[in-house]
């Protein structure tokens, strides 16, 4: 397995054609270019306190040189005013590495831009620099550690801006050491962002709080083991006008045993709630309750395994859910680890009333038929699924004599529950309202999205997905409880067991999940659903879009931007991975600078044991 460090920080060793090792080539180093490690540092006097103190794992301050080693939450040195720069050196550097061609470097874990390997470069300061690193630093870093570091050395330039960020990681890959960093920064405070922050860990090893933020200064260099609990970030820059710019990189030398990671015990699932059919005329938009429509919207989502639903709920709905949203203040938990997630979820007692209603709603066995409707898959074990013969439509005699049955049964679709709610002048609910091209989502099918999903007056030429009739299944069961009788009663003898759960987000400055291998949910097949609310005028720029991708080579399969009453669906196998982008301080310019979410999981029948779930 590898982790996300592995996975994220890959190691930049330079490797010839077929992977093979160049050989190292002396670079030559103009020799009016000086470059020297302070000589306090270089003080046997020094190094001998400094080896003490960090070989005994104990904190350490000496005032003449200001150097830190910090014992807590791992060891971790800043030694300030690190090379002499009597002759102008380190602007020399810091010229030569502003010209370097970056690499824009942005996926779940980070964004900021980065060099190449320093090593292919031989320019007089940065040949300087490395020439330097490794006579000077790397003896001076094995006697003070005690560590046998190898001549190994990963270097890079990296440079943060406004927003950019690099999220909770521990570095650990084989082979790395100690890492370091070297800082070439304008006048900074904690304020501009950009600070080295250090996390304690839990009971389980897991990153918790941050316990130290470090700010980067001109000319410092800091430097800590790379171990199971050396979990480490740089903040979010918040300076629109400064640069953070850094060398970086690892020390090589044995690897040691690593801990196994941590598996966090699987989310609890629950039984779908027992209700009436009519209650989902109460909540969707009539659209999604026609057959027709529900048939076409199948096809498509078989075909991708993912779509998006305009306008879901009824507007009206959906506007007092925004209005309760916004006027509430509720007591929002922030659910960890750092190195996977950071983000905010509603408790489940302090959840105002109606989203609380709404919860329930997406909980309930109705909706759980109505998405089996939308996507086929098996969240409810008793609907008759048809071909796809079928789902392409029969004949109009065959379908016309199947609109009279349906018209004489009409209890035996999902589409039943239109007909309890009553439209002004007597319209039809099924009519497809103005948005409805947008369940297609690739340019390439809209032309035909149109032909795809019928209007009112032509639902009929789609057969409908039957369910059984509720006519049928009100005589009680000798093998069921008086309470069990009057559940399966509400929607038909043989309950769906589809197994669900799901939260209420508050997606605001800061937050994110991070794509894992360790994520207990990679592993299973699953339907993803989310709904936003109070998020018009987001744009992909502030962060908070969620992304699947292939797990194997990153590759982003699927992107989600939050929009206002649209519901996400999106099946998710074993090989993909799933993370939403870290929200960035450009959303302080959005109308509430945050958004809420819906997102729940839906398993398919059969899938696994159950949480029985509860009406209370």
């Amino acid at each position: 397995c590898i982790t996300m460090s592995k996975r994220s920080l890959p190691s930049s060793t330079e490797q010839g054609a077929g992977g093979a090792k160049k050989p190292r080539v002396k670079e030559p180093v103009d020799p009016s270019v000086p470059t020297e490690m302070c000589h306090c540092y270089q003080n046997g006097e020094f190094q001998e306190r400094l080896r003490k103190f960090w070989q005994n794992k104990q904190a350490f301050h000496d005032e003449p040189t200001n150097t830190t080693l910090l014992d807590k939450p791992f060891q971790c040195c800043v030694l300030p005013n690190f090379i002499e720069d009597s002759g102008g050196f380190l602007n020399g550097l810091k010229n030569e590495l502003l010209r370097l061609k970056f690499h824009e470097k942005n996926n779940d874990l980070y964004q900021f831009h980065q060099s190449d390997d320093l090593k292919k470069f031989k320019t007089p300061h940065i040949s300087a620099l490395k020439t330097m690193f490794q006579s000077k630093c790397l003896p001076w870093l094995r006697t003070v550690t005690g560590i046998n570091l190898s001549h190994t050395m990963d270097m890079t330039c990296s440079k943060y801006e406004y927003t950019d960020t690099l999220l909770c990681h521990d570095d650990e890959l084989e082979g790395r050491r100690i890492a370091f960093i070297f800082y070439l920064v304008p006048e900074w405070t904690k304020e501009d962002g950009g600070t080295l922050d250090l996390f304690n860990t839990d009971e389980h090893g897991r990153p918790k709080d941050v316990a130290k933020s470090l700010v980067p200064n001109w000319n410092s260099f800091v430097f800590f083991e790379v171990n199971a609990v050396s979990f480490h970030q740089v903040s979010e820059v918040l300076s629109p006008s400064k640069t953070r710019l850094s060398v970086n990189g690892w020390f090589h030398g044995p690897p040691v045993d690593r801990p196994c990671p941590y598996i966090e015990p699987a989310p609890m699932l629950f039984n779908p709630i027992p209700a009436e059919l009519k209650v989902l005329s109460d909540w969707v938009s009539p659209l999604y309750l026609d057959v027709g429509v529900q048939s076409s919207i199948q096809q498509q989502f078989e075909a991708e395994s993912q779509i998006e639903l305009p306008e879901f709920f009824l507007e009206e709905k959906y506007k007092l859910l925004c209005q309760e949203l916004e006027s509430v203040s509720l007591p929002w938990t922030v659910k960890g680890p750092p190195n996977r997630r950071h983000v905010h979820i509603a408790e489940g007692s302090s959840i105002p009333v109606m989203v609380s209603s709404c919860l329930e709603f997406l909980r309930s066995e109705p909706f759980c038929r109505l998405l089996a409707h939308l996507t086929g898959l098996d969240l409810a074990e008793d609907i008759i699924r048809p071909s796809l013969e079928q789902l392409d439509g029969p004949d109009s005699e065959t379908s016309a004599a199947s609109d009279e049955t349906s018209a004489a049964e009409s209890t035996n679709t999902v589409a039943v529950a239109a007909s309890c709610s009553s439209s002004k002048d007597g319209e039809s609910n099924s009519n497809i309202p103005r948005a409805i091209v947008n369940v297609c989502s690739r340019d390439e099918d809209r032309n035909n999205c149109h032909k795809a999903v019928p209007h009112s007056e032509h639902s009929n030429n789609t057969t409908p997905i039957s369910l059984p009739s509720l006519e049928d299944t009100n005589a009680p069961s000798s093998s069921h409880s008086e309470d069990e009788n009057a559940s399966s009663a509400l929607i038909g003898h043989s309950r769906p067991v589809a197994n669900c759960r799901g939260d209420l987000y508050y997606w605001q400055h800061g937050d994110y999940t991070l794509a894992s291998d360790f994520d207990i949910e990679t592993g299973e097949y699953a339907l993803e659903t989310a709904l936003y609310f109070c998020c018009e005028g987001w744009s992909p720029d502030y962060g908070g879009v969620t992304s699947y991708i292939a797990k194997d080579d990153d590759e982003e399969l699927l992107s989600i931007l939050p929009t206002p009453n649209a519901l996400s669906l999106v099946y998710r196998d074993q090989d993909s991975l799933r993370f939403t982008k870290y929200i960035n301080h450009r959303a302080t310019e959005h109308r509430l600078g945050s958004f809420f979410a819906l997102a729940m999981t839906y398993k398919e029948s059969g899938e696994e044991s159950v949480v029985p779930e509860t009406t209370s």
